[in-house]
């Protein structure tokens, strides 16, 4: 399973595919999630996730797991005008 996050790494925000055990850099084909869906990034993010799981140790984009990172939001509320959240109150007894 494959997940889109937003990470700190080396000091630079980067959009990232979540890998199993590592993450693969997707900054080259956006510089955000929102950017990512507008410029229908998963067809160029497929490409990349394959090199990466193909050859780790040869790839640019290859982010180890255990390697400096911060998670971050994965959309950053300041490229967004609205959220809209539906939720369910649970009575607590």
């Amino acid at each position: 399973m494959v997940r889109l996050a937003t990470i700190e790494h080396d000091g630079k925000t980067k959009l990232v595919a979540e890998l199993s055990c590592a993450f693969c850099d997707l900054s080259s084909v956006a510089e955000n999630a929102r950017d990512f869906f507008a410029v229908k990034g998963l067809d160029r993010a497929n490409d990349l996730i394959a090199q990466t799981i193909s050859s780790p140790s040869t790839s640019p984009n290859y982010i180890p797991a255990d390697s400096q990172y911060r998670r971050l939001a994965p959309i950053d509320g300041s490229l967004v005008g609205k959220f809209l959240c539906f939720g369910m109150n649970y009575k607590v007894s």
